[in-house]
């Protein structure tokens, strides 16, 4: 009973199409309470999803910056220790104490009043060597879906966080808190060439 619950609440969850008929939209229901477990809905959710590894790649001679921490609004202290517990507790996060590179926290108010922490990887994207991975041709992609009727996309829960960084290459994730100082252990937003990698 509780499963099923979380299932109906899951799917709830899910935006169908306004245009969709309702035998339409049961049909798709009826096909995402199949496949439920295949998508993320927490941080949970995401613990080892991970099959590839990004390498953070250098250019020669780079030499590591450490940032000051900055003093932050009081008003979201709290609010950035739940996320640093959850990053620590699925294991996206973990304490360091070997510093080669330290980035600056920033914290992002969105539109919907959530707090968003982030990393401000300037420095070490300045050093970051370009990979060069060209996109394909739009219009194949639309070649191959111009004959059907409907379309779906996914959106992927927190999409960069399912790929890890190469252990070798995690300290230069670094970032500081007042709590500790940590690196990331899978793929943070903010890095160079990480949409190409994801």
């Amino acid at each position: 009973m509780l499963i099923e619950r979380k299932i109906v609440e899951h799917v709830n969850k899910i935006q169908l199409g306004p245009d969709l008929c309702h035998e339409e939209k049961r049909q798709y229901e009826d096909l995402l309470r199949k496949y439920i477990h295949m998508f993320a809905f927490s941080y949970k959710d995401l613990e080892e999803v991970t099959m590839e590894q990004h390498k953070i790649k250098l250019l020669p001679n780079a030499k590591p910056v450490k940032t000051k921490q900055r003093r932050w609004n009081p008003r979201y202290i709290v609010m950035v220790k739940e996320e640093l517990d959850k990053l620590l507790e699925v294991r996206f996060i973990r304490h360091v104490e070997i510093i080669e590179w330290v980035s600056l926290v920033v914290l992002v108010l969105k539109r919907n009043g959530n707090l968003k922490v982030c990393v401000n990887y300037k420095f070490l994207n300045k050093v970051f060597k370009e990979d060069r991975n060209p996109l394909s041709f739009c219009e194949k992609n639309l070649e191959k879906v111009v004959k059907h009727k409907m379309y779906t996309f996914g959106n992927g829960y927190k999409g960069y966080h399912q790929m890890k960084i190469v252990p070798n290459d995690q300290l230069k994730t670094t970032f500081t808190t007042p709590w500790g100082t940590f690196c990331y252990i899978i793929m943070p937003f903010g890095l160079y060439n990480v949409p190409e990698a994801f």
